[in-house]
């Protein structure tokens, strides 16, 4: 996980509420949702800058198709226009370049992520030898008197592929 601060210490809170995986509202760790696969998910809370997880690398070449799914909910909140969620998939040199699964700085979300919804994404990989998965999202901590909670989560993060005999489905 790399955390970057975007903001100022004058904007708010220059730590992260949560980053990391946690537990659903079905486990002794009580987290905020309920997992749409099994019983944790990976959060992103007020980070008052830029946190990203990258995941192990996975071999993609000699599948006649890949591509990378997840699960992204957005809390409901007041967010600002320089939060945004990023998803991308790093490529091997050989390989097709990188591809960018969602990114939505600079736009309005609502088009892609709606709030208090777990919402599936797909993105290829085609053309890659290898894929290294990456997420993550900017948010900036509210005000003493803005008390709303910017939390984004990832869940089910998966890479699938079909080969000549069939499909492929890894998981990291």
């Amino acid at each position: 996980t790399f955390y970057i601060n975007r903001f100022s210490a004058a904007d708010g809170d220059d730590a992260a509420n949560s980053v990391g995986v946690v537990g659903d509202s079905s486990t002794a760790q009580a987290g905020r949702l309920t997992a749409p696969y099994g019983s944790q998910y990976f959060e992103i809370d007020d980070v008052d800058g830029f946190v990203y997880a990258t995941l192990d690398t996975v071999p993609v070449s000699g599948l006649s198709s890949a591509w990378v799914q997840l699960w992204v909910h957005v809390n409901a909140a007041a967010w600002e226009s320089d939060d945004f969620v990023r998803v991308w998939a790093e490529a091997e040199a050989g390989g097709n370049a990188d591809a960018v699964i969602i990114d939505t700085e600079g736009t309005d979300w609502g088009g892609v992520l709606l709030e208090d919804q777990w919402t599936e994404i797909r993105g290829s990989l085609g053309g890659m030898k290898t894929a290294t998965i990456s997420f993550g999202a900017a948010t900036r901590r509210g005000s003493m008197v803005d008390s709303e909670v910017r939390a984004l989560a990832f869940d089910f993060i998966r890479v699938v592929g079909n080969s000549t005999g069939g499909s492929l489905r890894l998981q990291t």
